[in-house]
């Protein structure tokens, strides 16, 4: 049976980056990497004169590089949820004004921006260096059915009318939905060669501290020289060791499978004391008196496959459904006992 957990020092999660300030100088940095789900209102940054926060209203943007760019903008947007089934029978009016970190999900001469919040997922573009504008989604209930404000294909297809290319790509428009994937090939369409192509999402690999306990249990009843119906306690043992985590959502941080090899071993014993006999005649029988003393002792080392999900990625809790063993035994097992008459 085996109790584990993971370690993992702050220093790893740290990944090159940098952020520009309000001077619009670049500065490189080391950006801490976190689980971001949403899109985040402070981050760590660690450069040569120490850690600051980096907070939307005091900088101009940052990066991680390999994997994401964030601007710093203030924006008013719709903040009413679009996921679910609650909704009001008239499409929501709600608007919410915020300074956020807008992550950039396809650039060139029309920019496409993401921001993610505890309640949706907005979009937003920005033409040739312009105001950010934002792509317009909402979603209502009449009659029971589901009723869609599709604002952010008009959009769209003003720009397309306006590089000349509206009647070739308006299908195509009518069929695009409000995710990212959809939204960014759309994006790539309408920019042609001057999309410029960004970090995919790709796992990140990063080591890890593996240590738990393992409880050894023994049910085999067994019998020394004079006593029977032995057998040996539960014994509980530190393990330790290390490995490497693969992080198959590098955004979100929720989902990853790792490797480990972690070294492990036990003591244990078994103490019985007695009267043992045997009885024939009057003139012919035995009596004992027994103490014994019977101990086993092993070690080994044991690769372990796990996978872990993150039930909120805002914690730093952990799970791991899933594990495989291979375990390579050092020597033999001892069992040795010691009797006392």
């Amino acid at each position: 049976m085996l109790f584990p957990f993971t370690l993992m020092a702050k220093n790893i999660k740290l990944r090159p980056g940098y952020y520009i300030n309000q001077q619009g100088d670049t500065v490189k940095c080391n950006i801490e990497l976190r689980d971001w789900s949403k899109n985040p209102s402070v981050v760590e940054a660690v450069g040569s004169n120490g850690s600051l926060e980096l907070r939307p209203e005091e900088t101009r943007g940052f990066g991680v590089y390999g994997l994401a760019d964030y601007t710093s903008a203030q924006v008013t947007y719709h903040s009413a949820m679009i996921t679910g089934t609650n909704f009001g029978e008239k499409f929501s009016d709600k608007m919410d004004t915020a300074w956020c970190f807008l992550k950039l999900l396809s650039n060139g001469n029309v920019a496409l921006y993401e921001l993610k919040t505890n309640q949706r997922i907005v979009f937003f573009i920005s033409g040739h260096g312009g105001t950010l504008s934002e792509l317009v989604y909402r979603v209502a209930m009449k009659d029971n059915q589901l009723v869609e404000d599709r604002q952010y294909q008009q959009t769209l297809l003003a720009l397309f009318i306006k590089e000349g290319m509206g009647t070739k790509y308006e299908e195509h428009i009518a069929r695009t939905d409000y995710k990212e994937n959809e939204m960014v090939s759309l994006m790539k369409l309408l920019n042609g060669s001057s999309n410029k192509v960004l970090y995919k999402k790709s796992g990140t690999l990063e080591p890890i501290v593996f240590a738990g306990g393992i409880a050894y249990i023994f049910p085999t009843h067994f019998a020394a020289v004079f006593s029977s119906e032995n057998h040996f306690p539960t014994s509980v043992s530190p393990m330790i060791g290390l490995g490497m985590v693969y992080n198959l959502s590098p955004y979100s941080g929720k989902v990853k499978i790792g490797l480990s090899a972690a070294y492990s071993s036990y003591k244990v014993s078994d103490d019985r004391s007695g009267v043992n006999g045997w009885f024939s005649s009057q003139n012919f029988y035995d009596t004992t008196t027994y103490n014994e003393h019977t101990f086993g002792s092993n070690s080994f080392v044991s690769l372990n496959l796990f996978a872990t999900y993150v039930l909120n990625p805002q914690s730093k809790s952990e799970v791991f459904p899933e594990r495989r063993n291979v375990v390579f035994l050092f020597g033999q097992k001892q069992f040795e006992g010691v009797h006392r008459l």
